[in-house]
């Protein structure tokens, strides 16, 4: 008899990115045309900001300015050489995999941003309460419970005067149960966060038992709480301006879990028995080996770039002996998923795992997981293809953007062995390419157009930064900043306002 496990029950809601990015549809703030390919003002900014620049145009001066645009005009033409050398990366099925699942991933976020996130309307009573509470920090002593009656017990024991202190003395033998300090704009989930902050909560109020997404059941207790309230007339209009995006994200979240909830109920995932349990134990080890092994491997797959980091499942090419690829690893409403077909799945969806620390007992329930979230991200996604979310300009700027950055560090790696130079500093790698970025100005010179304009009234900042989004198969906002050259000469090109 084939376990099952009902996928409705199995939803985690992804992080998602921010949204405040998104180019409009029809007013592409254009900054540069490279051949075919283009170049935003809002690439410029999360290229800019949202990696890690190197030391030769780190700073915000104008000089670092035209470095960094430099940089983003290399990448493209060295994308367009990539192509035109056929190099064997456009071939590869793990690149088109990941171009494709990076797609995708856009895709799913552009249908959350339309759907849900932009169409939120908040009335000013909602956000007046929510504002006097905002600037609250609640310290709280909590217990997670494995099933709802026992959830149940404890908390009518709490009712009749039993300490929660004394229920986790009970139930673990320890004397000293977790504690937590929460803030109002604390990333918490929205029934926890709706529970807490509450004018009609006092001091001693026992809360749950909740849901969290561990399918733990949470018993909190409010042991008092600190109000910080905003006074110059500056906090006082950022902090309204933080509770309505807070507010914003709650009311999108709750209503984008439901609309889930409603594609997925009824649908099963069936887990085989004879080949799951067995596949489980044999990839635990591919999983949860250290950062620094997975590093390591990485760096040996394909090609011999750091940067190219973006195969991050070693699951995808990992040598299986013990099993056929054609074994069914599990069934999805009684349609077989075979080891083979897993795996082709998430060369383009990588899984992602409810729980960052896990030990080995851990992973197998966590690897159910990870695959009930996959099965509910395939659903989505076909309900973003039906609404052609793939024609989105948004989505295909996404796309072209990791695909030419890809490329682009491919085309590199093969110059650099043909010269027969490894990869080591940026500056280094800077300097080395600097004759050829030079070349490929002057060729494709009359293709290269900039808007001067837009160019100089954009303003940065000089702070080293990494983004990176939570919950989702790519958690990298941008690719690497393309280490390409460090020639701050706009010497090239004619200039154009778009």
């Amino acid at each position: 008899m084939l376990r099952m496990y009902r996928l409705l029950n199995l939803i985690i809601i992804f992080g998602l990115f921010s949204c405040s990015g998104r180019v409009p549809e029809n007013n592409l703030d254009i900054l540069a045309k490279v051949g075919d390919r283009i170049i935003t003002k809002q690439d410029f900014i999360r290229r800019a900001e949202y990696s890690i620049r190197p030391l030769y145009c780190r700073q915000a001066n104008y000089i670092h300015k035209k470095i960094i645009l430099n940089s983003l005009i290399a990448e493209k033409l060295l994308a367009l050489e990539a192509e035109k050398a056929k190099v064997d990366l456009l071939d590869n099925p793990l690149f088109q995999s990941f171009v494709l699942g990076r797609s995708e991933q856009a895709m799913r976020q552009l249908h959350y941003y339309d759907e849900f996130y932009k169409q939120v309307e908040l009335d000013s009573a909602t956000v007046l309460n929510a504002y006097k509470l905002a600037g609250r920090t609640v310290d709280i002593t909590f217990i997670n419970l494995p099933d709802l009656n026992s959830a149940n017990t404890i908390k009518n024991l709490v009712m009749e005067g039993l300490s929660l202190d004394s229920a986790y003395t009970m139930i673990w033998g320890q004397h000293t149960p977790p504690k937590r300090q929460l803030n109002w704009f604390d990333k918490e989930s929205v029934d926890l966060h709706k529970a807490i902050f509450n004018p009609d909560v006092t001091k001693g109020s026992i809360i749950g038992p909740l849901v969290p997404d561990n399918k733990t059941f949470l018993l909190l207790q409010v042991n008092g709480w600190t109000d910080r309230p905003a006074i110059t007339e500056s906090e006082k209009s950022l902090r309204i301006t933080d509770v309505r995006k807070r507010l914003r994200e709650n009311d999108a979240e709750q209503k984008y879990k439901e609309w889930v909830q409603n594609i997925m109920t009824g649908k099963q995932l069936e887990l085989n028995p004879n080949v799951f349990p067995a596949y489980a134990e044999k990839v635990t080890d591919i999983y949860l080996q250290s950062d620094s092994v997975k590093q390591a491997q990485y760096g040996k797959f394909l090609w011999d770039d750091p940067e190219l980091d973006f195969i991050r499942d070693s699951l995808t090419s990992a040598p299986l002996e013990s099993f056929v690829e054609t074994d069914i690893l599990f069934y999805v409403d009684n349609v077989s998923w075979t080891i083979q077909e897993f795996h082709k799945e998430i060369r383009k969806h990588p899984l992602v795992f409810r729980k960052k620390k896990m030990n080995r007992g851990e992973f197998q329930e966590q690897l159910k997981f990870a695959i009930a979230d996959l099965v509910r991200n395939i659903e989505i996604t076909k309900d973003c293809y039906e609404n052609k979310y793939e024609q989105s300009s948004t989505v295909k700027l996404n796309r072209e953007l990791w695909y030419d950055s890809s490329i682009a560090r491919y085309y590199r790696s093969i110059l650099f062995k043909e010269m027969g130079v490894l990869y080591d500093n940026p500056e280094n790698v800077a300097i080395r390419m600097n004759p050829i970025v030079d070349s490929l100005q002057t060729i494709y010179s009359d293709q290269i157009e900039i808007d001067t304009d837009l160019f100089e009234s954009i303003e940065l900042t000089s702070i080293d930064m990494t983004v990176i989004q939570h919950g989702v198969p790519f958690p990298k906002v941008v690719p690497p900043f393309p280490v390409f050259t460090n020639d701050n000469k706009l010497d090239y090109g004619h200039r154009k306002e778009f």
